[in-house]
């Protein structure tokens, strides 16, 4: 009975101070929504009712606000209801769930942090961002730029250290995998019904998101196509299975709506990655042909037309544009070595010194590496590199933990790892015609890379398969 005592007066000081803390938080903001209530448009109401329950789930459990964090990143309910734009609920959502997750840590004076050498990667990605703001054409766009990377490096950390099990990264997967498929399905529906490349990504946010343009969704598909496709092999439950070949199916579909060069030659690579890593070649190639066969025939006539016409790139306009772009981004480097024009500098350094238009108007760099160099200078290129080595190392590692595991797990976390792969190998190359380095995309499969190889570690050293 004393030992129970003393282990429930432990828990109150360990835990229960950091959590009263913020439950008298949440009361005294339920409290100025209720006068909110008759000062402010209900739409603002509505807004901070779904912050509060947000905020309440990852009280309770942080996992749950990673997850919402995802759920925000790619819905952006804030683009579909304007009102809810200076309640920043993305960013509050996010810090929230970095407290809940650390409080308790603090608490009892231990720090459960996953080591990992990509967390140092990390830190030097957003410090040489940050130096780069000292020297910035523009320190202002250049600090704003900093602080949305540091929150993409936030969410980095969140899936490293709350995603640590077998079943969390399953649902981190698929529920990024979910919200990719309502945004597709909604992209087929307007695609039918407004043609080519209308009013892409509405439901995903507007110009100033990640899914803002029809290329950055070629990027987007070409991410979670892979975990679509290798999951199918992956899980066990029928159902499961079925419900990833319909996702890849309906992810290929999205992607005859962008009309995006960049995107078909990504789905072309996905296609031959997949094949070379499927165990079974004959299925694997037998897959591969009727995902760019049901690519190519279900692409408008006009789209299949830009594919084929891509040998003419000096009759196209926004060809000529980004070869003009590269130029661009290398005289900057030149220029610039060490450290760049400053991170989200390059429209307007480009606009006032390196163009005769206007910053407002000029246009981006259209591909990540030349972003990099220009942007953040060699120092970017380094730190850039080591990311993606790393990203590549830990998918070969947690291929060969996955020998050591039960058939059935081990057989998800050499898929999973396959698909990991082939998604770093799609956001490269249809990178190459996009301006995506600052998007969530690379540092969500980083998280992942480093969560799984870790979890696998633990399930290959303990021989436990929970």
């Amino acid at each position: 009975m004393r030992t129970s005592l003393t282990r429930s007066a432990e828990w109150d000081r360990n835990r229960g101070g950091p959590q009263q803390v913020a439950l008298v938080c949440l009361l005294l903001a339920a409290a100025a929504l209720g006068l909110a209530v008759v000062l402010v448009p209900p739409l603002y109401v509505i807004g901070g009712l779904i912050a509060l329950l947000a905020a309440a789930l990852t009280l309770r459990q942080p996992y749950w606000g990673l997850l919402a964090i995802l759920a925000f990143e790619y819905i952006r309910p804030q683009q579909l209801l304007p009102a809810l734009q200076p309640l920043h609920i993305p960013r509050l959502l996010t810090l929230w769930a970095c407290l809940a997750w650390a409080l308790p840590m603090i608490a009892r004076s231990r720090a459960h942090l996953i080591r990992d050498r990509q967390n140092a990667v990390m830190v030097a990605v957003l410090a040489v961002a940050s130096l780069s703001v000292m020297g910035a054409y523009a320190p202002g766009m250049a600090f704003d730029a900093t602080i949305d990377l540091a929150k993409k490096i936030i969410v980095f950390f969140l899936i490293v250290n709350l995603a640590v099990d077998y079943r969390k990264l399953r649902g981190v997967i698929w529920a990024i995998l979910l919200l990719n498929g309502w945004l597709a399905i909604s992209q087929v529906v307007s695609q039918e019904s407004t043609g080519l490349g209308a009013d892409l990504v509405r439901l995903g946010g507007g110009t100033d998101s990640f899914l803002g343009n029809t290329v950055d969704y070629a990027v987007a598909l070409a991410v979670v196509i892979p975990f679509a496709m290798f999951l199918v092999f992956a899980e066990r439950r029928p159902v499961l299975k079925l419900a990833s070949a319909i996702l890849a199916a309906v992810f290929t579909a999205a992607m005859t709506g962008t009309g995006s060069r960049a995107g078909a030659l990504g789905l072309l690579v996905l296609a031959v990655v997949f094949w070379i890593k499927s165990s079974r070649k004959g299925l694997g190639l037998a897959l591969a042909v009727a995902l760019i066969a049901g690519w190519w025939f279900l692409s408008p006539r006009q789209y299949q037309a830009r594919v084929l016409g891509a040998s003419q790139y000096h009759e196209d306009a926004s060809a000529t544009a980004r070869i003009e772009a590269w130029y661009v981004a290398g005289r900057m480097f030149l220029d610039r070595p060490l450290l760049g024009v400053g991170i989200g500098n390059f429209a307007r350094v480009r606009g006032r010194l390196y163009s005769r238009t206007s910053y407002y108007t000029a246009l981006v760099a259209h591909n990540i590496v030349l972003q990099a160099a220009a942007e953040l200078g060699l120092a970017g290129l380094v730190v850039y590199g080591l990311l993606g080595l790393f990203i590549l190392g830990d998918s070969r590692r947690i291929r060969e933990l996955a020998d050591r595991m039960d058939a059935d797990r081990g057989r998800w976390y050499r898929n999973v790892a396959h698909a990991l792969d082939a998604s770093f190998i799609g956001y490269l190359v249809t990178s190459m015609f996009a301006t995506t380095l600052y998007y969530p995309h690379l540092y969500i499969i980083a998280g992942l890379a480093v969560a799984l190889k870790h979890s696998a570690l633990a399930l290959a050293a303990d021989g436990s398969q929970t």
